[in-house]
């Protein structure tokens, strides 16, 4: 019977000892809290908050507070998302909050409308940077939100706004940051609003119009704005004709019924679609052109 012969392995080396390496300092859990777990989703720090004691004000620190998720459908069905919403906000100790994102049905109830208002107060005082709010139907937002320094992204959805009389000139005193604006389902039968934000919003890039209901001619007198890149227009009824006064546009993107557009100083675009679907025999028909313009 043959056998291999086994060979011995010989020793491993001893490790060398490094004398560069060093230990990395444990952060303060008030350092970890405030600079890194408040950065996370506000469903993650609820988690988090259950796994040690040191992390148990985690939501309370949050600076993403997205309430738009599915996560809170239940708590809409249940008629608990404005109390659980307002408890968190009104509990906020950290220094920041990032991000507000509301969805949910108002109801026509004025104790929303104010509890909202109330909402827009306490955030712009902490930093808001984003808000986002996606309402069912037409929902009554005081000009507060006009007035915050530190917005960057406004998205809007079934929303009016209180406009001063006739008299009285409307005017944007704020948002001087804002880079992205986001219109959906509004009424925009007075160009009020609109004029007032492109004349005063001098860091606009995105203005994006979804489903919403203008005036039969439409103007975009954007001259004056050097960052203004990209206008998105989506089924926008009533609209004849569109005037676009950018210089700076380089993306232009329309869907809806067909329209006359007429626009100034197109240098820069690159990017147009303009998808244009008359209504024959009462069925939608889809036609699509790179660009249909008259100057």
């Amino acid at each position: 019977m043959n056998l291999r012969k086994r060979t011995r392995q010989p020793p491993a080396p001893p490790p060398v000892k490094d004398d560069t390496s060093y230990d990395l300092p444990r952060l303060p859990d008030d350092i970890i809290l405030t600079n890194i777990l408040s950065l996370l989703d506000i469903r993650l720090l609820a988690r988090f908050a259950l796994l040690a004691k040191p992390f148990r004000d985690c939501p309370k620190l949050g600076q993403r507070l997205d309430f738009g998720q599915p996560v809170f459908e239940q708590l809409v069905r249940e008629g608990l998302y404005v109390s659980t919403v307002g408890r968190i906000i009104e509990e906020h100790k950290g220094p920041k909050i990032r991000s507000l994102k509301l969805r949910f049905d108002p109801d026509n109830n004025e104790e929303h409308w104010a509890m909202v208002a109330d909402w827009i107060i306490k955030v712009a005082q902490k930093g808001i940077e984003e808000l986002d709010f996606d309402f069912y139907q037409a929902f009554l937002l005081s000009d507060d939100i006009f007035k915050i320094e530190t917005l960057q992204i406004l998205r809007l959805s079934y929303c009016d706004f209180v406009l001063p009389d006739l008299e009285t000139k409307f005017a944007v005193t704020g948002l001087p940051c804002l880079r992205i604006l986001s219109f959906k389902k509004m009424s925009l039968q007075d160009l009020t609003v609109i004029e007032a934000l492109l004349e005063s919003c001098l860091q606009l890039e995105t203005l994006e119009l979804l489903y919403c209901c203008f005036p039969t001619y439409f103007r975009i007198a954007a001259g004056h704005l050097k960052r203004f890149k990209e206008c998105k227009l989506v089924t926008c009824m009533e609209i004849m004709e569109v005037t676009i006064e950018a210089p700076s546009l380089t993306t232009l993107h329309y869907f809806g019924p067909m329209v006359i557009f007429r626009y100034k100083d197109f240098d820069k675009l690159t990017d147009c679609i303009l998808n244009f679907k008359p209504q024959r025999f009462g069925f939608f028909h889809y036609e699509s052109w790179s660009i249909f313009v008259i100057k």
